[in-house]
């Protein structure tokens, strides 16, 4: 019985409730209300279509002929994740037009004939028969089934996970919408650091790497793929995906967990923000306005220094804690370009020449600068450049002033290496141009590379967050943070 209708006896005769079009004998109507009429299939697969009649009688279980029948398709609780796609549709006698409700009136043996449509999503579908001029209403509940089998699904499809770490997967088969549908499934390693168990489904890692595992059943397949990551906390940034805006500074793990909301986003007016740990990992340094700002996890900003117009982003410390490297942008009072101030707010100095730099990455020893720059003759496409300190210029690579054209660099914490993207290929290469190597290949865009504290590993913000090995280029996507960009790995 639904609410909102008054009390009378009810009572609808679901017949041939078995699959596919059996159907049992109808007993004579002992009782007024709505009535299944012989013959409704009431269980089958998705697409099928089903004559229903529906009969009313009234209070003399005579045929309530000429009275008006409302034919309603109800949204039930498994439904509801399809939003508005009705899992059934009716139409009424010869009509065409199939819709989620529908009205008609008896004829003079009390019936209405209608098609119904089962339509996309497996599972229970309800529909509503009322006559409301007679006060009665009831359900007529469908059960649609998957139809033939058409792929199969695995998920995650993709993730990161600690070594000696546990995942369940979930596999199926699937009909053309879909459905889940009951058949077998079976799991193949096909790459990697994993093994699958195939009775419980549970996939266990094993050492770093990248790892691929295939479900299948008969014909039809799905591969799913794990990275593998060392473990380790990072500051990373969160985006919207839809409009490219920062969405909160978060401290997380580099499987996903532990994500704790940090500070919120840090706006750089469509350049990418970075920032940076201390050597000791107990403070952030990043860029907000005007402000260099220093932040512990679980505490407040603390502004270190305040400059005269905007900083850009990307925000370092040098490795051995004494100094913090930032830009600061056009339309000030103090000169554009690079900076350094002690951690105490003591010793700002403008570094270099004046002009459109960015992106400081000191070195391992403290006596160079690698950075981004716009200075002529680099132009429209920024070129990486090397200071050196002692000298505050930059550094002569043959005829030319800039070791190569890039967007991003960063140099390793713990020996003379710098890593930076050029075009499409995140490279490798000493600070005097040589040993050049590609570590990875058709990046889309490098918005802020960062090392591990041993050296052995970058953290890159490209599409999503990925982690290069230094030493064997081993990629690993992690999937948990494909909506971050700037990372900073934590020491």
């Amino acid at each position: 019985m639904r609410g909102g209708w008054r009390a009378l006896p009810v009572l609808i005769s679901i017949l041939g409730m078995t699959a596919c079009g059996d159907s049992a004998t109808q007993p004579a109507l002992r009782t007024p209300g709505i009535h299944v009429a012989e013959g409704a299939v009431l269980d089958d697969t998705v697409l099928s279509v089903h004559e229903l009649t529906v009969v009313a009688t009234d209070t003399s279980l005579a045929p309530a002929s000429g009275r008006l029948l409302r034919l309603a398709v109800e949204m039930v609780p498994s439904n509801f994740f399809q939003g508005s796609e009705y899992p059934l549709g009716v139409a009424v006698g010869d009509s065409d037009l199939v819709r989620s409700s529908a009205i008609a009136r008896t004829d003079d043996r009390g019936r209405v004939t209608l098609h119904v449509h089962l339509l996309y999503h497996a599972g229970p579908a309800a529909l509503v028969l009322s006559a409301p001029e007679l006060g009665y209403v009831d359900t007529a509940w469908y059960t649609i089934r998957p139809g033939a089998a058409a792929g199969v699904t695995l998920a995650p499809a993709d993730t990161a996970v600690y070594a000696a770490r546990q995942v369940a997967l979930r596999a199926h088969t699937v009909d053309q919408f879909h459905n889940a549908r009951p058949d077998s499934i079976t799991f193949t390693v096909a790459s990697g650091p994993v093994t699958v168990d195939a009775a419980t489904a549970l996939l266990t890692t094993g050492a770093i790497g990248r790892a691929a595992v295939v479900a299948q059943s008969g014909a039809y397949r799905d591969t799913a793929y794990v990275s593998v990551v060392p473990q380790a906390w990072v500051a990373a940034q969160a985006f919207n995906p839809g409009n490219g805006g920062a969405t909160g500074l978060f401290l997380m793990q580099l499987d996903g967990s532990g994500r704790t909301p940090f500070r919120p986003g840090l706006a750089t007016g469509g350049a990418p923000t970075a920032f940076g740990w201390s050597p000791d990992g107990q403070w952030l340094a990043f860029a907000r306005g005007h402000y260099l700002t220093l932040l512990a996890p679980g505490g407040m900003e603390t502004p270190l220094v305040e400059m005269s117009g905007d900083l850009l982003s990307a925000v370092r410390y040098s490795r051995d804690g004494t100094w913090i490297y930032f830009a600061q942008g056009g339309m000030a009072a103090q000169p554009q370009g690079l900076w350094r101030v002690h951690t105490d707010g003591s010793g700002l100095e403008h570094i270099g020449q004046v002009g459109l730099d960015y992106g400081p990455a000191p070195s391992h020893d403290g006596q160079s600068v690698a950075y981004v720059s716009y200075r002529t003759p680099c132009g429209i496409a920024p070129c990486i450049r090397v200071l050196d300190l002692a000298t505050n210029t930059d550094r002569m690579f043959g005829s030319q002033d800039y070791l190569v054209q890039g967007a991003a660099v960063s140099w390793s914490p713990t020996e003379d290496l710098i890593a930076y993207q050029s075009g499409s290929h995140l490279m490798l290469a000493r600070s005097d141009g040589t040993g050049s190597r590609v570590l990875g290949d058709l990046l889309a865009g490098v918005d802020w590379i960062d090392w591990s504290p041993d050296g052995q590993w970058l953290v890159v913000a490209e599409v999503g967050v990925t982690l290069y090995n230094v030493q064997t280029g081993l990629r690993l996507p992690i999937a948990q943070m494909l909506a971050y960009d700037a990372t900073a790995w934590r020491p």
